[in-house]
């Protein structure tokens, strides 16, 4: 049951950048160092305060704690590390020759 949720979770992030990215294509990045920024800004995010902030509101003995840290530190720490890196894939791509695409 676990990995199933996990497996879940992990393709609802990358459905979720798709559709922003899709959305708001305004906010993409054109050159590689914003992107490079916001791909470092995201795994910071993912590594340090994701798991401090999900740890406290999971165990801070609130109701629904687990709940609140899985949909809201979570799943947008996912999600944004899944946009950089989707912006990263279009920004490479973009750069390659058109022989290669």
């Amino acid at each position: 049951m676990k990995v199933e949720l996990a497996i879940l979770f992990v393709t609802a992030a990358g459905a979720l950048a798709i559709w922003i990215d899709v959305r708001a294509a305004a906010i993409r990045p054109e050159t590689l160092s914003p992107t490079l920024i916001h791909l470092f800004v995201a795994a910071s995010i993912n590594a340090l305060v994701a798991p401090l902030m999900g740890g406290w509101l999971a165990s801070s003995g609130l109701p629904l704690g687990r709940l609140g840290a899985i949909v809201a530190i979570a799943l947008p720490a996912l999600v944004y590390v899944a946009l950089a890196a989707l912006w990263l894939l279009r920004l490479v791509q973009s750069m390659m020759p058109r022989a290669y695409r």
